[in-house]
């Protein structure tokens, strides 16, 4: 299922995944509920809720108004209760707001001060069985990028010694950083990657009061916020990375790190690694061409990972692409495989030289489920025609609009909303055969010829995806 809870127009959208911003009660009246907290725009942060089947969501409530355009990080206590860990606009004070939850909802608390000195960025946040917060976040002061680590033992009313305490450093870099806690005990873990090049962390004893000194993961490039981390039922670690754009795994027993397992070895990036009991399921962008990343997941089976695969056909290269002329002597014309690529000029009609051209031509989109959305690279946009759209509803072809406004294939690139999400899609929309192939058609005709013909470079159903974040 695909469901649009809200348009951001936040440069970050939800934000990093190596963030938390996604929560589920776990207990009591109100079992089930999800709350997302995400950026409504580039200073206002939101909370929007839904009950199972999480088709219906609520109206966005402002919980923050006076953010930079920088995410922000999240932790949900067992009781309900949000913290919001956030950079403010204008000072870049690392800020923070409780959402306390009670019979249903949330109510924003006052803004705390955590630190007031610097640029501050990327917060991760942790509440401990003691009931201490834990934040770490990215500092920038000059040339450093530092991590630091402060902590709260009043429910982030005040943090350590004042807003003028910087909190301990764990590690300086000098061009980038970013962090993540996690906890196994009997130790609270940040994880972090300092100048897009080496996965380390420290820990703290939580009886204890001194961080222990860095332990090295890994050395790459590329890496920049491309990890996460996550702790099974039997008390593993695991880790999830991007490296010059190939996906590894490891994980870590509380004493020993396996050795590195690559997932996929192509172009990957925002990994999330989430556990059902024991088994690890990793998470990820897979870029297919330009501004289309395809999510996939894989699954840890023993030792080793199965065969990454789409989490949705409806959010991927198409099925089938298939070029229709009337008048050729071979009508149907299939160039899914070229379409699943971005090699330049070569989905067409090889009797037009077209994609579309005259009266009557068609292009066919196929999946095996229903979509909604499909991105279009021409190499040549044409121009002078027009088209119509159509899906089949069991007895014949029913034309529509995209709810993105009509689009007559006069443009590239193009991102053509079919419909606003699953729950948009016409009931009545069923699978037909199509040149011996059985699939959710979308059948795009030419209603006047075209006088200069578009040709195809790249047709998928796939997004732009760039940040995520999971349960």
């Amino acid at each position: 299922m695909l469901k649009l809870i809200d348009n951001s127009t936040a440069f970050y959208g939800t934000g990093l995944a190596l963030q938390r911003k996604l929560f589920k009660i776990r207990s009591g009246q109100y079992a089930g509920r999800i709350a997302a907290v995400y950026p409504s725009s580039p200073s206002v942060i939101v909370l929007s809720y839904a009950d199972p089947p999480y088709i219906s969501w609520s109206s966005p409530q402002q919980v923050v108004t006076d953010s930079a355009d920088y995410p922000a990080g999240c932790w949900m206590d067992s009781n309900g209760n949000i913290y919001l860990a956030y950079t403010a606009e204008t000072s870049l004070n690392l800020m923070h707001k409780k959402l306390s939850f009670a019979d249903g909802g949330w109510t924003a608390g006052n803004a705390a001060t955590i630190y007031n000195a610097g640029s501050n960025y990327y917060p991760s946040l942790f509440k401990d069985h003691y009931g201490r917060l834990w934040v770490s976040w990215t500092r920038v002061s000059g040339s450093d990028y530092t991590i630091n680590v402060k902590s709260s033992v009043d429910d982030g009313v005040s943090w350590e010694f004042g807003p003028d305490d910087e909190g301990t450093i764990l590690v300086t870099g000098q061009s980038s950083a970013f962090s993540r806690l996690e906890y196994l005990p009997t130790y609270l873990y940040c994880f972090y990657c300092v100048d897009g090049t080496s996965l380390a962390y420290r820990k703290i004893e939580m009886s204890g009061s001194l961080w222990l000194s860095e332990a090295a993961i890994f050395s790459g490039t590329g890496i920049s916020d491309s990890f996460h981390t996550s702790v099974s039922d039997d008390l593993r670690i695991a880790l999830a990375f991007a490296s010059d754009g190939e996906l590894y795994y490891k994980d870590f027993d509380g004493a020993i790190w396996s050795g590195n397992i690559l997932i996929d070895s192509e172009v990957a990036s925002a990994p999330i690694v989430r556990h059902n009991g024991s088994t690890a399921f990793v998470f990820y962008c897979k870029q297919i061409g330009p501004n289309q990343n395809q999510l996939n997941y894989a699954v840890k089976n023993g030792a080793e990972f199965a065969s990454p695969s789409s989490v949705s056909g409806s959010l991927a290269a198409c099925d089938r692409v298939i070029c229709y002329r009337p008048e050729a002597s071979a009508m149907y014309y299939d160039r899914s495989v070229e379409a699943a690529d971005d090699s330049a000029a070569d989905v067409y009609h090889p009797d037009s030289g077209g994609l579309l051209k005259d009266s009557g031509d068609a292009l066919f989109l196929g999946q095996f489920e229903k979509f909604s959305r499909i991105y279009i690279t021409l190499s040549t946009p044409g121009s002078g025609g027009t088209v119509t759209w159509h899906y089949w509803d069991g007895a014949d072809w029913k034309n529509f609009v995209p709810v993105s406004g009509q689009y007559n294939f006069d443009s590239s690139p193009a991102r053509i909303r079919l419909w606003e999400d699953s729950n948009d899609i016409p009931s009545d929309w069923q699978s037909s055969v199509i040149a011996g192939h059985s699939k959710f058609w979308i059948k795009v005709v030419v209603s006047s010829d075209f006088v200069t013909a578009p040709v195809g470079t790249q047709i998928t159903a796939a997004v732009e995806l760039q940040y995520m974040t999971a349960l």
